[in-house]
């Protein structure tokens, strides 16, 4: 039997800024995400994890990472007046990669699916409950996943993920005497 891996690492700081529409808004702004993200710039986001993300968090929410503010003016020119309320949360947030043969495992049920099939490819993302922390999910690719939680709650949910690993896949002990 081989043993399922995983591995939790702390990556750096990533620039966070929480985008929020206030007040009415129409089917304009109906899905930030493909808004910010048109069709070839997914596609750059799909190959370079590097690149600008965006995840929605509502209809009215998005949350932004590594995306530059003159670029943000640019997708949403069109737009007409709109009251837009942007935060800088970087500090708030930490960012962890789960890694190895039991990462999948280990988060798969506790999603809530925002982009393409559970599991799915590399732009897919959701949101979870892991434990007590609520976190967004992106698959980094292969056996690889980036968390997103906020930064108070990034040792407990480093402990939930190990004590959940330890539980579903314990050691093998040898039986031979």
């Amino acid at each position: 039997m081989t043993a399922c891996e995983l591995r939790i690492t702390q990556l750096p700081a990533r620039n966070v800024t929480l985008l929020q529409v206030d007040g009415t808004h129409d089917e304009k702004l109906a899905s930030l995400v493909d808004r910010l993200l048109s069709p070839g710039n997914r596609e750059s986001a799909i190959r370079d994890h590097g690149c600008p993300r965006a995840y929605e968090l509502s209809a009215t929410e998005c949350l932004l990472v590594d995306f530059p503010r003159e670029r943000l003016r640019r997708s949403l020119r069109d737009c007409g007046r709109v009251l837009l309320r942007l935060t800088d949360v970087s500090s708030a947030f930490a960012l962890l990669r789960v890694a190895g043969s039991a990462a999948g495992r280990i988060l798969t049920g506790e999603l809530e699916t925002r982009r393409g099939p559970a599991g799915g490819g590399p732009d897919w993302y959701g949101r979870a409950r892991l434990g007590e922390a609520e976190v967004i999910v992106q698959r980094a690719g292969g056996d690889s996943f980036d968390l997103y939680v906020v930064r108070g709650l990034s040792p407990y949910l480093e402990s939930w993920l190990r004590a959940r690993w330890q539980a579903r896949f314990p050691p093998v002990r040898s039986t031979v005497q």
